[in-house]
């Protein structure tokens, strides 16, 4: 799959600023009202989702209030600036041909309903990366998403306090769906703490920094407080990430860093250092030998099925088909275990094809990242928004992507805001993939920025 870039020779803003610029006065106003309330409804919407605040609230829950918000604020979107150019980006055509994936293999799946069911979370966190990749594309609304990002930290961890640093590791925590296991809330923190990291390093207001570093320092805690391998391994890989390829500062950074442990080492709980300590030998550790176990069975999976077992099938294959490698054993018992690994899941889900459409995207995603940060640096003082926030989002990215290895959230909405996200960044130094040689592009929609004169 050979995509190449092509830079777009009418950048967006300035073909919305004209289209705007045509409108009557009090038009113009209503467009960019509408553009604001919008986005304040979409990061509200965010923040119950990533929260899981409706779980408490049976009210909000019974009546889908999130979906609802998220689905107006799509159709509020559509109607302003339309698709646009968002199909000629390989994160959406990845994710489009994973979804098309997932509903065809209702038809040879184990268990049909199960790939049935996994086609709707598919959709819609489709639907949140094109609120993504339309809405924040500016550095006041960078900052206003991270802000809303620490405190969604600030408020998890808070409500997870007792669960945080216990010898015996909780079950279950309270949060979203996707976070409500040890190991998956460390996954969401470890993920949102780089944008958290963007305040700190973009803002010019000291007490927006202090709100930033508060963010990420909170979510670290938490990360450690789980005790989550995967997570800790994550964070490490992002930092590690933002230092070898983004820093300036080489020698600093070692400093940092060594701090960082040296505080991890003196503060952290026993459990803690207990469990990554574990890393070096699996023999004697149940929870590393039934991930080794799981993950056999997937490529087993993959080699028996050349499709896989269809979308939200490991489960159910691996306790009737594969449990110990011997047959139809204890599936009553054993028919909910995870692959815990995205990557393979989706090799027993998907086949060797899906796990390629998965991987490619994760690394496309760092990639085009990349290309937006040397965009920008060759833009210099013109650059419209910092080179920290496509740092940053790729910083992310890494964490999800180490994260992933032990964890097995392939529907989870993660990397579907991030997908979001790198097409915003893309459009705005005009990087469009796959535009046939000689062909001009002649302006697209994308997001709803604010018209002449509007503070951004």
């Amino acid at each position: 799959m050979r995509m190449q870039s092509t830079p777009v020779t009418a950048p967006a803003a300035d073909a919305e600023a004209e289209a705007q610029a045509r409108l009557p006065p009090h038009r113009r106003a209503k467009v960019r009202t509408t553009a604001n309330w919008v986005f304040i409804g979409f990061l509200v919407a965010f923040a119950l989702e990533y929260s899981g605040l409706p779980n408490g609230y049976p009210i909000l829950k019974q009546f889908r209030v999130t979906t609802v918000l998220f689905y107006a604020m799509m159709l509020c979107t559509i109607a302003q600036v339309g698709f646009g150019d968002l199909f000629k980006h390989r994160q959406t055509k990845l994710l489009m041909t994973l979804l098309f994936f997932t509903m065809a293999s209702v038809i040879w799946a184990v268990v049909q309903q199960r790939a049935f069911d996994a086609i709707r979370p598919f959709v819609d966190y489709l639907m949140l990366c094109y609120l993504f990749a339309n809405l924040i594309d500016r550095p006041k609304r960078y900052q206003t998403f991270g802000i809303v990002l620490v405190a969604i930290i600030v408020y998890l961890v808070y409500m997870n306090l007792p669960r945080l640093g216990q010898e015996v590791r909780s079950g279950s925590f309270a949060a979203a769906y996707f976070m409500g296991d040890g190991n998956d809330f460390a996954w969401g923190l470890a993920l949102m703490m780089p944008f958290c990291l963007y305040l700190v390093l973009a803002s010019k207001s000291f007490i927006v920094k202090m709100i930033g570093l508060g963010g990420v320092l909170v979510a670290i805690f938490g990360v450690i407080g789980t005790s989550s391998r995967g997570g800790s391994l994550g964070v490490i890989a992002a930092v590690l990430f933002y230092w070898w390829f983004m820093s300036g500062k080489k020698a600093l950074g070692v400093a940092i860093m060594i701090a960082g442990l040296l505080g991890v080492l003196a503060l952290a709980p026993s459990s803690y250092l207990t469990r990554m300590g574990g890393l070096s030998d699996t023999s004697e550790d149940t929870s590393a030998q039934a991930r080794l176990t799981t993950w056999k069975a997937s490529m087993k999976m993959a080699i028996d099925y050349p499709l896989g077992v269809g979308a939200g099938n490991f489960s159910s294959a691996y306790g009737r088909f594969y449990l110990g490698g011997s047959g139809r054993l204890g599936y009553a018992q054993n028919k909910w275990f995870s692959a815990h690994s995205i990557y393979f899941r989706t090799v027993g889900e998907y086949g060797y094809l899906g796990v390629g459409l998965l991987i490619w995207l994760i690394i496309c995603t760092v990639i085009d990242n990349m290309k937006v940060r040397a965009r920008l640096i060759a833009q210099g003082a013109d650059a419209k928004i910092p080179v920290a926030w496509p740092n940053v989002t790729a910083m992310a990215v890494v964490a999800y992507a180490v994260c992933g290895t032990f964890l097995g959230g392939l529907s989870y909405p993660h990397l579907f805001m991030l997908a979001g996200l790198t097409i915003a960044n893309k459009r705005i130094v005009g990087l469009v993939d796959s535009v046939p040689p000689g062909k001009r592009a002649r302006g697209r929609a994308v997001a709803v920025r604010p018209g002449p004169g509007a503070a951004t």
